[in-house]
């Protein structure tokens, strides 16, 4: 699905609204392990994946990687905490697999929220599936055994499972990689 489709699917767009936004995207082609943000700058830019998976994560006091989140096809990425209050993140953004994503700038976006005021009621749809996401998450992973932690996925997300590195998940799920290797081997059995 394309980024006006997805769009489309939210709110109806104006002829207006769709050929501003046709007109500023661009499509990027890029490949795993390409960073779209790194940790302490100002995010610029807003993606939507048509294809890939991606990674948000940070690093501790320790310089150790931790797995925050994790966004597949027909989601909009960007360091939320940075993109919209114009201060430094302190996350990175990874593809995990070569990809294809579509991108604004910063302003460019505000001047499509400011033009077009239907496109206010999609941001505020995504910023509430990413609060949604959230709660959920936390609640998943703070209240829950490995094994429960890991049974979330399964239901949640199975193909981030399936797609990502066990690395990453049991980073995801707070877990190290040998205990997420005994929960599945224990699942399987």
């Amino acid at each position: 699905m394309n980024v006006i489709e997805y769009i489309n699917s939210f709110v109806l767009l104006s002829v207006e609204a769709k050929k501003y936004i046709s007109g500023k995207i661009r499509r990027e082609i890029l490949p795993k392990n390409t960073l779209l943000h790194r940790a302490d700058e100002v995010c610029e830019k807003v993606y939507f994946i048509e294809k890939g998976l991606v990674r948000w994560f940070y690093c501790n006091e320790d310089g150790k990687e931790i797995t925050d989140s994790f966004a597949l096809e027909n989601s909009f990425v960007t360091a939320f905490d940075s993109f919209f209050q114009r201060q430094p993140s302190r996350y990175f953004i990874e593809l995990l697999e070569d990809s294809i994503l579509y991108s604004m700038t910063a302003s460019e976006v505000e001047k499509e929220l400011e033009e077009f005021p239907e496109t206010q009621k999609v941001t505020h749809l995504i910023l509430v599936q990413i609060i949604e996401q959230m709660l959920d998450k936390n609640a998943a992973l703070h209240f829950r055994t490995a094994k429960e932690r890991y049974r979330y996925m399964t239901e949640k997300h199975p193909e981030i499972l399936q797609r990502a590195s066990l690395f990453h998940i049991a980073s995801y799920l707070g877990i190290t990689p040998e205990t997420l290797s005994r929960i599945r081997k224990n699942a399987i059995s």
